[in-house]
């Protein structure tokens, strides 16, 4: 396989993936998206639809984690797109002087440094192969990881979208809970 077919498969797979979305995005419940603050002025009843105290400390700090997961697969998918393009640059410049080795690798060289340009080409696309070799390498990794951090990210969302979404919770409750998250 060829340094550009690896370019391009890697392309591929790489747009595919940057595609890819999480799920659904969730309502903040610190914000009052998701759940309705009620006053406790006439008592309070805790039904179903209606967040305990605990329920609604376990909904802030899974809110939090879906948060932090959401900054950073933006980030892995930053740097992802950064690493696509140096190996899309990359791809062109190893193209190019595999291009001039096989355009020369018959010529008969006249002086030295026709031979020494050669094979600084040579040496060129070497290490370039090499270093996009290792790049490639890198990408397969982090799109493991990013894979890995939108199941989780899902995973947290499924969770708080059964235990959190469209539940009521006591404004006072929230504010109780204010200092300890």
């Amino acid at each position: 396989m060829t340094v550009s077919t690896h370019a391009l498969i890697t392309l591929i797979v790489c747009t595919t993936l940057l595609g890819a979305e999480a799920n659904a995005k969730k309502m903040s419940l610190a914000k009052g998206a998701a759940a309705r603050g009620l006053s406790s002025a006439g008592g309070k009843n805790y039904d179903a639809n209606t967040l305990k105290p605990e329920q609604l400390k376990a909904c802030l700090t899974l809110d939090g984690q879906i948060d932090n997961y959401d900054g950073q697969i933006e980030h892995e998918k930053q740097r992802l797109t950064k690493l696509d393009t140096k190996m899309t640059r990359m791809d062109a410049d190893i193209s190019a002087i595999e291009q001039y080795l096989h355009a020369h690798q018959n010529d008969e060289f006249g002086t030295e440094s026709e031979v020494n340009e050669f094979n600084r080409k040579a040496d060129e696309y070497n290490h370039s192969v090499s270093t996009f070799n290792d790049d490639v390498e890198q990408m397969q990794t982090a799109m493991q990881q990013l894979n890995t951090d939108i199941d989780t990210y899902n995973n947290l969302l499924a969770q708080y979208n059964s235990d959190c979404e469209d539940k009521s919770y006591y404004e006072d409750d929230l504010q109780a809970l204010g200092g300890t998250l």
